[in-house]
């Protein structure tokens, strides 16, 4: 008896994209169970040091265009990672009571962050329950303008975006993927234009997001975790008891 196999159509190529000031970063996965993954990487210069200037905006979009173009992405729905350099989450845990009132304060302080770029900020909020009477909550902060400019480069270049994170929350699901803070907290080190962003992950979610003052800090990466490291643990000791 003659066996024929049938064929299954591989799916569609799923895209992810980092954005950052000084670089583009897209990859591409294509397959199912032996998947292929394509990366690319393009420099961007005109990014401004607040935000994405319209010199910034059309190089965004040339770049973005030439990789849909060559991966033939257009009508794909793609996620999007910004960094830290365009982005900052503060993550706030105890009673629920004194959380709801530590996100209020953090809300209307949000407009204070000068370095995200002039005009007004957006802000994505998310909550979980730790027991029933504790509460973990993640604010984001971005400026609006940054976020309409990548959302408008995107749909420019053929692309439809699915949605938009700090590349330290991706980084911090990367790691509970893999399982690598399931025992105990990770420190995380993102290089970003103005120097340095810690984070700590645990079990796949973001516990902090630490600026270390000074621009030259991705010179001294070592002795800068080394430095603040006591301060990390005592703010983790203080808001995530329920983190060894």
């Amino acid at each position: 008896m003659k066996t024929t196999r049938a064929h299954c159509k591989q799916p569609a190529c799923r895209a992810a994209i980092e954005i950052s000031r000084t670089d583009l970063t897209m990859v591409v996965v294509e397959g199912a169970e032996r998947c292929a993954v394509r990366g690319h990487h393009v420099p961007l210069l005109a990014q401004g040091a607040s935000g994405i200037t319209q010199e910034g905006m059309g190089e965004l979009v040339a770049a973005l265009t030439t990789l849909v173009g060559k991966e033939k992405l257009n009508g794909t729905s793609v996620r999007i990672a910004l960094s830290s350099d365009f982005c900052v989450t503060r993550v706030v845990a105890g009673e629920t009571e004194v959380v709801q009132r530590e996100i209020r304060e953090l809300r209307e302080r949000s407009s204070h962050y000068l370095w995200l770029g002039a005009g007004p900020k957006a802000l994505a909020e998310s909550s979980r329950a730790i027991d029933a009477k504790q509460t973990q909550t993640w604010l984001t902060v971005a400026n609006d303008h940054t976020l309409s400019s990548v959302v408008r480069a995107a749909k420019q270049a053929g692309l439809s975006v699915e949605f938009i994170e700090p590349s330290m929350l991706a980084m911090c699901r990367a790691l509970g993927k893999t399982g690598r803070d399931k025992d105990g907290p990770v420190i995380l080190i993102e290089l970003i234009q103005r120097g340095v962003a810690l984070g700590v992950s645990y079990r796949g979610q973001l516990l902090f997001d630490y600026r270390p003052g000074g621009i030259d800090s991705k010179e001294h990466i070592a002795e800068i975790v080394t430095r603040h490291r006591e301060r990390i643990q005592r703010y983790c000791n203080r808001y995530f008891r329920f983190a060894t």
